[in-house]
């Protein structure tokens, strides 16, 4: 379980954090409706699709995505040997059929597979309730075979894992983002979504003795999703999680700023990397407007705020490279500044174009 024990408190050290160092008057604290459609889909008739998230076809008959079991995220594709990612998407087969084996080609494979930071990310529900090591006495790997083992009892984690796939899949929907919006829309949709839906964690700023497991059953990304609810470790990976479930390239990404550390998202939309932070959006009432502050940011907005982007990690990276050199994680675009300090004041899809406030009052439009 040391795996486990060791990202749950990386995210409790991010927790205790700059993710709540804001302003009083821009404080999230509201009560968030939980309510949301669930699909009743397990994808086990979905179609077979080519390893790249983009190529895979994950649509239903009106546009609307399903759930991808087999992400894998173009900034970390390369990292690791193919043999790497066609383990583990094995695993998460077999996972969500509560399957006690998988096929695996190396040992190697099979420790990606087996990887807290990995699930944390991308098949969160095994984080919570699959044990990242075997027990003793018992085989990890052996001869081809990755073997599984289950904390809980295998058909309840299917459940659980079913849940959090039409969860997301209702977000989605909810969102109406579908197959034909571009990037940019589908990253402001679930940006708004989650600013909207999604509260702050409070209670672990204020009791910060909380066991590992108490962290665990409230702020992780499962739990993220299942009460609506978490601090910036989960609303990172939450949000970069929805993207890569409608094709949006994202990933995590933490650093430091005044306040101490905090976790967000970058998303690449038309090739170009933007920072995102949900943290930072969420609403104090369902009615205020979204703020766009902290949507598309280049590296010169986010070190107006502050942040020290020379020393920035990924959860995946940070538990299974040494000495990454992060240089390829730079958003240097500056399409989108013109954000900083707005508001949304509407959003037209059809016609391509959004209205929004400046932080002087003035209204402006831009088109896409």
């Amino acid at each position: 379980m040391k795996k486990k024990i060791i990202s749950t408190m990386l995210c409790l050290a991010l927790m205790l954090s700059a993710c709540s160092f804001k302003d009083e008057k821009d404080v999230p604290n509201q009560n968030a409706n939980t309510e949301n459609t669930i699909i009743d889909n397990t994808g086990e008739d979905k179609p077979d699709g080519k390893e790249d998230n983009k190529e895979e076809s994950y649509i239903d008959s009106e546009g609307h995505y399903l759930y991808n079991p087999h992400l894998k995220p173009a900034k970390l594709a390369s990292l690791y040997p193919d043999e790497c990612w066609e383990a583990f998407h094995n695993f998460c087969d077999a996972a969500r059929k509560g399957e006690d084996t998988f096929e695996c080609a190396s040992q190697e494979a099979y420790d990606f597979s087996m990887e807290c930071a990995v699930w944390y990310c991308l098949f969160p529900a095994a984080t919570d309730w699959i044990s990242p090591g075997a027990p003793d006495g018992e085989v990890g790997y052996e001869n081809g075979v990755g073997h599984i083992y289950y904390e809980i009892p295998k058909e309840e984690f299917v459940e659980k894992q079913k849940w959090l796939e039409n969860d997301i899949e209702g977000i989605l929907r909810d969102c109406d983002v579908k197959e034909d919006d571009t990037d940019f829309e589908k990253a402001l949709k679930t940006f708004n979504y989650m600013a909207e839906n999604f509260t702050y964690g409070y209670e672990m700023i204020e009791n910060p003795d909380m066991s590992v497991e108490e962290i665990e059953d409230r702020f992780g990304v499962y739990n993220c999703f299942k009460n609506r609810e978490a601090i910036c470790a989960g609303f990172g990976s939450a949000y970069a999680l929805l993207l890569l479930e409608c094709g949006v390239e994202a990933v995590d990404i933490s650093g430091n700023c005044e306040g101490g550390g905090h976790r967000w998202t970058i998303v690449t939309i038309d090739g170009k990397d933007y920072h995102c932070d949900t943290t930072w959006a969420l609403k104090e009432n369902k009615e205020d407007k979204l703020s766009l502050q902290n949507f598309m940011m280049s590296d010169a907005d986010r070190i107006d705020e502050t942040f020290n982007l020379n020393e920035i990690d990924n959860f995946i990276i940070f538990y299974t490279i040494d000495n990454y050199d992060y240089s390829t994680f730079k958003c240097t675009d500056d399409k989108y500044s013109m954000f900083r300090g707005s508001t949304l004041e509407s959003f037209t899809p059809e016609e391509n174009k959004l209205t929004y406030k400046t932080k002087t009052g003035e209204i402006e439009e831009y088109t896409y």
